[in-house]
């Protein structure tokens, strides 16, 4: 599937540093770069998930603890 991407001078520059740098097409390099975002994306909403579960949990005691 394909699509247009509009850059700029300054992402023109990058990409293609990052593509010489990485010995890859500029294309893999948006690639590779789009697949780490969501990937850390999905990894923050875990955490994120995970926390306010055991803030939740634990909201008792560490309100407790912080009063002490």
């Amino acid at each position: 599937m394909a699509f247009t991407l509009r850059t700029d001078k300054e992402l023109e520059k990058a990409l293609t540093r990052l593509s010489k740098e990485l010995g890859t097409s500029r294309q893999e390099v948006v690639r590779q770069a789009v697949l780490s975002m969501d990937e850390q994306v999905k990894r923050n909403a875990k955490f994120n998930a995970a926390l306010e579960e055991t803030l939740e949990t634990w909201s008792e005691l560490i309100e407790r603890l912080a009063n002490t």
